[in-house]
């Protein structure tokens, strides 16, 4: 099973740390856009601990860091290079969070804030201001709260993951990649089916808000923090058939759009990027010398 981005960056961080990784970078001119998650300490969550990027401390470490050795843009400044209306002189760096957590209000937007430096937040539009879970997460809990230490699933095939062999975060890893799975084609049989095979259910609607609220959101943007689109539910786009991931992208846009400032061209994900470009509405351009990493937890 292949690690997760984060295995691979904890992978790199144990060998080399995270200024020397910075270090191994090509020094030419092009854009690093580091790409994080999650904001905390991934122990105390009932969720999915893949999805933390660093601690806080760890965070302001890497800020400062970075704001040594290169040059922090704007996602303005990131564009503006992307369609080759200006050419870079050195390496740049792009600061994106995935996914909306209230932790990136909580504790990055304080952070970036007080570097002075712009974070790019790409959310899924359904779970903004509520207390929706997405499906990683809802794993995750189930898996946490399993009564079975033998977790035998029958869809989409057979599958036994055993608690006793492995520990909990390797059997969530392969959980949540048996999902992923192209024949998974409905998303709560799998979950009703991994409720029964753990004896335990899923979070109910009363669970603690996990996302940022649109207030929380505009707020941010005030203070010179950009948003995009990450799609509105949060789905797997290669599941779904074009029509269907073209609406997901519209609609995430279209609500963007109602709750904050300015027209919202940007989307984080690749499927985005290609549907979109079928559909003959939003042009593409190529860009050369941009590389997306995951960020690494240790300096």
């Amino acid at each position: 099973m292949l690690p997760s981005k984060r295995e691979y960056a904890a992978l790199w961080s144990a060998r080399v740390g995270f200024t020397a990784l910075l270090e191994r970078l090509p020094q030419r001119p092009s854009l690093i856009v580091l790409n994080y998650h999650r904001i905390g300490n991934a122990e105390q969550t009932p969720y999915d601990p893949g999805t933390f990027s660093a601690t806080a401390t760890e965070f302001d470490q890497q800020i400062s860091c970075l704001k040594k050795r290169f040059r922090l843009v704007t996602l303005e400044e990131a564009f503006s290079f992307a369609m080759g209306q200006v050419s870079l002189r050195h390496t740049c760096v792009l600061i994106t969070f995935d996914d909306g957590y209230l932790d990136n209000y909580t504790q990055a937007f304080d952070i970036l804030r007080a570097h002075g430096v712009q974070g790019v937040f790409f959310l899924p539009t359904y779970f903004i201001g509520t207390s929706h879970l997405p499906w990683w997460d809802v794993i995750a809990y189930i898996v946490k709260c399993s009564q079975q230490r033998q977790i035998r699933l029958e869809y989409p095939t057979k599958a036994v993951f055993d608690l006793d062999r492995e520990d909990l975060h390797s059997v969530l890893r392969r959980i949540l990649m048996f999902f992923k799975q192209p024949a998974v084609k409905d998303s709560q049989r799998f979950l009703w089916g991994l409720e029964e095979a753990c004896g335990a259910s899923r979070p109910g609607e009363s669970a603690e808000r996990c996302f940022l609220s649109w207030q929380e959101a505009q707020e941010m943007q005030n203070a010179g923090m950009a948003f995009g689109s990450h799609t509105h539910s949060h789905e797997i786009l290669s599941k779904l058939p074009d029509e269907q991931q073209y609406e997901e992208l519209v609609h995430s846009r279209q609500i963007l759009e109602n709750h904050l400032k300015g027209p919202s061209t940007c989307w984080r994900t690749r499927s985005a990027l290609r549907i979109l470009s079928r559909a003959a509405r939003f042009p593409l351009c190529a860009v050369p010398a941009i590389v997306l990493l995951s960020p690494i937890t240790a300096v």
